[in-house]
């Protein structure tokens, strides 16, 4: 094993700055970090990863209290692998209404493992951030998993700061080759297993991938998003999380970042369990009632598979309101059209009518003041005259 290090991009305001300012590749960088300054964070001696955010505290033994104690004690009993490792909860009513999810990675081998990385937990959080209103903590050691509790809805939310990052060992010192055809395989592999996990058709937002440097040595990963992401945030959180370890640990030969929504590791050496994608099962969305007095409901998804509906019944629903209302629209120009063509014809009509209209002294000059000896005849329209030849000025 690599020996490994941290950066804790929270605490010490000089510090970190510090650490942003020699580090940032781009403007987004930046900002997260120096977003991250206003939240507590600390680490325990088994690694375990917390963060007490100073958004609000409550007092003990009191309904809000109550409530965070039986939604986290909850969650170990019913996450599964099963269906992805993933629990999303909410528990009370305003304003002592709390949220929480539990996340087990992907490659758990045994529920048991998930379990209990949850349970152990949950136990945790309560004890390390023991009135804070927000809180979450990745806990466990070799199969890591992650708690989040809030007084606020934390589905689909996408948080950035706070971030955690690992890294370990000199590449120099493990890799022989060429640094600049390393950083493109390397690159490389990242790209492809953010589009795997963001945009791709595996479920639970979860995947791992290897890419070979040489005859001998492999570069291994692993990327994981919360499943109430969507695509997109699943993208931008990966993307972020491998530029911030790009930015301040480049010629590490292993790392890891940490963030409430996300998580990335690579490494030279293998470190997660082999085909763990082909044991993952899909099922469809479960709910749970884990006490009916506490009006407790526990959502369990599906992953992929549950978003990549959801985007596909927005784009139907996009599609046919913009079908709607183009065919209104021409509808509308159609009858427009109409009504346009029949003023003009109406228009046309009365310049023509009176086109064949002439004033009395015109008609008596022209019919010899109507002499007989112009008369030729009588119809049904009256008596017809014959008259002069002569141009008539209009």
């Amino acid at each position: 094993m690599l020996p490994c290090r941290a950066v804790h991009i929270s605490g010490d305001l000089l510090s970190t700055m510090q650490y942003c300012l020699r580090g940032f590749r781009n403007l987004i960088s930046l900002f997260s970090c120096l977003l991250i300054v206003s939240i507590n964070h600390a680490v325990t001696n088994d690694g375990t990863e917390f963060y007490c955010h100073d958004t609000g505290n409550f007092t003990g033994d009191g309904p809000f209290d109550n409530n965070r104690n039986l939604i986290l004690s909850s969650l170990a009993s019913h996450i599964t692998i099963n269906n992805g490792g993933f629990i999303e909860t909410s528990i009370g009513k305003d304003p002592d209404k709390i949220y929480a999810l539990a996340l087990c990675r992907g490659d758990s081998p045994t529920n048991e493992i998930c379990v209990s990385c949850v349970k152990a937990t949950s136990k945790d959080i309560m004890t390390e951030c023991p009135h804070q209103k927000e809180a979450f903590m990745w806990g466990g050691d070799e199969f890591p998993c992650l708690v989040h509790y809030a007084y606020h809805s934390i589905s689909g939310k996408l948080d950035l700061p706070p971030v955690r990052i690992e890294y370990g060992g000199n590449l120099t010192e493990h890799v022989k080759l060429n640094l600049t055809e390393f950083d493109q395989i390397w690159d490389s592999l990242m790209d492809d297993l953010v589009k795997k996990v963001s945009w791709g058709s595996i479920s639970f937002d979860f995947a791992t991938k290897e890419a070979k440097l040489n005859s001998f040595q492999m570069i291994y990963s692993l990327m994981q998003c919360t499943p109430d992401l969507s695509q997109s945030d699943c993208d931008f959180c990966l993307h972020q999380s491998v530029a911030d370890f790009q930015a301040c640990c480049l010629r590490s030969a292993r790392g890891k970042v940490l963030r409430a929504n996300c998580y990335f590791e690579w490494s030279l050496y293998p470190f997660y369990s082999p085909h763990t994608e082909d044991t993952l099962l899909s099922t469809n969305a479960q709910w749970y009632d884990v006490n009916h007095q506490a009006n407790i409901t526990i959502i369990s998804y599906n992953g992929k598979k549950d978003r990549i509906s959801r985007t596909i019944i927005t784009i139907i629903v996009v599609a046919s309101a913009a079908v709607m209302i183009s065919i209104i629209s021409i509808g509308i120009l159609i009858i427009r059209v109409k009504k346009f063509r029949q003023e003009i014809e109406r228009v046309t009509e009365i310049q023509n009518s009176k086109s064949l209209q002439f004033d009395i002294s015109t008609m008596k000059f022209a019919t010899d003041n109507f002499s007989n000896a112009n008369k030729l005849g009588q119809g049904g329209f009256g008596v017809v005259y014959k008259v002069r030849n002569f141009e008539i000025n209009r």
